[in-house]
């Protein structure tokens, strides 16, 4: 099977609502897809969740290095295997540096293609089964002026009814609202667990340690990233010094980065997201080291589609994550593709040929 025809496409992504975290407010996601077309008459679609905060992408500079670079490596290419797969992605790392957002579409967009070919999905590529049929993902509440923590309660309330364990907050510098809502909460629901996700924005080691200990007596599961990115002296101070697990996000892109956050002994778990390392592959890799090295990781999400959301299941399906953070279908609008089943908190893997999903008639 040959690939006869590659393209990318802006993809731009509407959220229903905006959505607010430490670094900005976003209403739109502008992604690009990445469309793939062999001479069997097979069409793989991959979404290319790029961000300028978390992969350092365009969609500008990724139609260009898409269609100046990338394509000559994927045109006439036989697509057969999962090593022939690989061995497009290892040109493509060869001569584009990091771009792992568009690196991780065109992955997909392979990867689709050659599991639609053989009638199975994309996870059994890997395995002979899934660890999991269905997953429960967290809930995110991005904080506003207007919050009002009585209907955080009622929807942490139906969530843990249905099963939810986990609820993360994004945790920016107003640690006064946090604090007040968060202890609100824990007074109405004293089981609940919560993440914050500070995003980069506590500054420095000291500062994060004064705003967790007027967090002390809540119900923290973990800490997410909450100094700068390449200050791994800090987030390794923060861990020897707080009862709290601190997480990795956006220090933790790739194996290698894991690897040297792992030898200084700075963190307890990961956040690993299929755009930030380059696909599915890289980051089953990171999950192998993790689990060799007893590291707890979850899956993260930078919102997606049900194209991008599929992918992160495939992920899910053949790893063993702590946590999962989905996108729910009520958070986009328009979705073009269908195929994503998603009942009450509970979202099944996919189990059709190829990613699962379809462009809507």
């Amino acid at each position: 099977m040959k690939i006869i025809n590659a393209k990318i496409t802006n993809y731009p992504i509407k959220l229903t609502t905006p959505f607010k975290y430490a670094l900005a407010t976003l209403d739109f996601l502008p992604y690009v897809m990445i469309t793939i077309e062999t001479d069997t008459g097979i069409i793989g679609h991959g979404e290319s969740a790029i961000g300028w905060d978390t992969t350092g992408e365009m969609p500008a500079g990724s139609i260009q290095i898409f269609n100046e670079i990338a394509l000559p490596y994927l045109q006439n290419r036989t697509i057969d295997s999962v090593e022939s797969v690989q061995a497009v992605m290892n040109d493509l790392n060869k001569f584009i540096y990091e771009n792992t957002g568009l690196k991780s579409g065109v992955e997909f967009a392979l990867l689709d293609v050659l599991t639609q070919s053989q009638n199975i999905p994309v996870w059994h590529l890997f395995a002979t089964h899934t660890n999991h049929d269905t997953i429960t993902p967290q809930i995110v509440f991005s904080l506003t002026a207007s919050t009002d923590p009585v209907t955080i309660v009622d929807k942490i309330k139906n969530a843990q009814q249905a099963g939810v364990k986990y609820f993360k907050f994004k945790a920016d510098k107003n640690i006064e609202q946090l604090a007040t809502i968060l202890n609100l909460v824990g007074q109405a629901l004293p089981t609940a667990q919560f993440i914050l996700d500070a995003n980069q924005s506590w500054e420095d080691a000291e500062a994060s340690l004064s705003n967790l200990a007027r967090l002390e007596n809540l119900n923290i599961a973990w800490i997410e990233q909450p100094v700068h990115h390449d200050n791994y002296g800090a987030l390794a101070a923060i861990r020897q010094s707080t009862k709290f697990k601190i997480m990795a996000d956006e220090s933790c892109h790739n194996l290698r980065d894991l690897e040297n956050l792992y030898a200084r002994q700075a963190i307890d778990m990961i956040n690993i997201k299929l755009a930030k390392c380059g696909g599915l592959m890289p980051a089953l890799a990171m999950a192998k080291f993790c689990e060799t090295n007893n590291i707890q990781y979850v899956l993260g999400s930078m919102f997606n589609s049900n194209l991008g959301t599929a992918s992160d299941l495939h992920f899910a399906a053949l790893t063993n994550c702590v946590s999962y953070d989905i996108t729910p279908p009520s958070m986009i609008t328009e979705d073009i593709f269908a195929g994503i089943s998603f009942q009450d908190y509970r979202v099944a893997i996919p189990t059709a040929a190829g990613l699962g999903v379809s462009l809507k008639k």
